[in-house]
């Protein structure tokens, strides 16, 4: 039995950057924080909702670990930006992971994100 994926959790469309010429104007134009596990591009030119866009490479790991990184990523995303009470600047968030050959605990990513989403608004 296949269960379905709740269409509420599910990260809408208009928030995901889905274009390669899009990525690409954020990895030339974006603003780069650097953390332990993760880079944070942002680009605020994006008029609407904030975007989310994940790059996960083969070095970080096989394809299980690299879809349990997106999962948690996409969750941080809903819960630290997309929400009315945490509600960030809105613009294009490009998250890139960093290969260190360990996986984090979600407790130490979400530091993590609300340190670079900190870091991105005093600058």
């Amino acid at each position: 039995m296949r269960l379905q994926a709740n269409r509420r959790t599910r990260l809408p469309r208009s928030c995901r950057i889905r274009k390669a010429s899009d990525f690409n104007k954020i990895k030339r134009y974006g603003r780069r924080i650097r953390g332990d596990y993760l880079t944070l591009l942002f680009a605020g030119c994006h008029e609407g909702a904030p975007r989310l866009g994940l790059v996960v490479s083969r070095r970080v790991g096989k394809a299980v670990v690299r879809n349990h990184w997106r999962r948690r990523l996409r969750q941080l995303f809903r819960d630290e930006i997309l929400r009315p009470e945490n509600q960030g600047r809105s613009g294009d968030y490009l998250f890139i992971v960093r290969p260190s050959g360990r996986e984090p605990s979600y407790e130490q990513l979400r530091q993590e994100f609300v340190g670079l989403k900190g870091k991105l608004a005093d600058r």
